[in-house]
């Protein structure tokens, strides 16, 4: 789910991603989104697409002519995640903001996560008027992490499989991780409570022990 308003009145469907020339500041504000690396889409309230990057063009692969105008719950969504879209869009015409990781799909077909930050944008009197939205490419990101995720298990698996006691600390010696026989063994011997070694310890007198010297 991405969507963004730039100057919902400013750009009228069937029009290129560049606004009209007769607004020059426009055209700047058009320049500097053009500029990012980002993806950036605007729609209207009702999810029509009012604006659509060049970093959206790449991204999604669809030219902002052929989407002007169109929902973006038809564009930009997988399948899957067509129905978390329209809860996002609730969300926004609510005036709230949402960011996270969303499953959307190439004009190829491929679906792929992106990173999406959607904004709703109030007038000078507080009147909601649209959504800004910025998404991009987190596909290495979710790899990285699966990737992570399947080293950690495989250690916690290794270690779990050793019959020694095996404590993982970190740096400080804090105690990060424990391996499964070591779960056990500290199962079946509970810590004692506080002071328990202490009132049985034997108290030895000095005089009492022999000379060593």
């Amino acid at each position: 789910m991405n969507t963004a308003q730039v100057n919902p009145q400013g750009v009228t469907p069937g029009a290129t991603n560049a606004l009209p020339a007769s607004e020059p500041g426009l055209q700047l504000q058009t320049r500097l989104l053009n500029s990012i690396d980002q993806a950036v889409i605007a729609t209207d309230l009702h999810g029509a697409i009012t604006y659509w990057n060049r970093a959206a063009e790449q991204l999604y692969g669809w030219e902002s002519a052929e989407v002007l105008g169109r929902n973006i719950l038809d564009i930009t969504p997988t399948e899957q995640s067509v129905e978390k879209a329209q809860e996002i869009m609730t969300l926004l015409r609510a005036g709230q903001a949402w960011s996270g990781e969303f499953s959307v799909r190439h004009r190829s077909g491929r679906s792929f996560p992106a990173l999406v930050t959607d904004t709703p944008i109030l007038d000078d009197d507080g009147q909601l008027i649209g959504i800004i939205g910025v998404s991009s490419d987190n596909s290495e990101r979710s790899r990285l992490q699966s990737q992570l995720q399947a080293s950690e298990q495989f250690a916690t698996a290794t270690l779990d499989a050793l019959p020694a006691h095996i404590a993982v600390l970190d740096r400080v010696g804090e105690i990060v991780t424990v391996n499964r026989s070591w779960r056990a063994f500290g199962d079946a011997n509970p810590p004692a409570p506080p002071g328990a070694f202490s009132e049985s310890r034997p108290r030895w007198d000095r005089r009492q022990l022999p000379d060593l010297v």
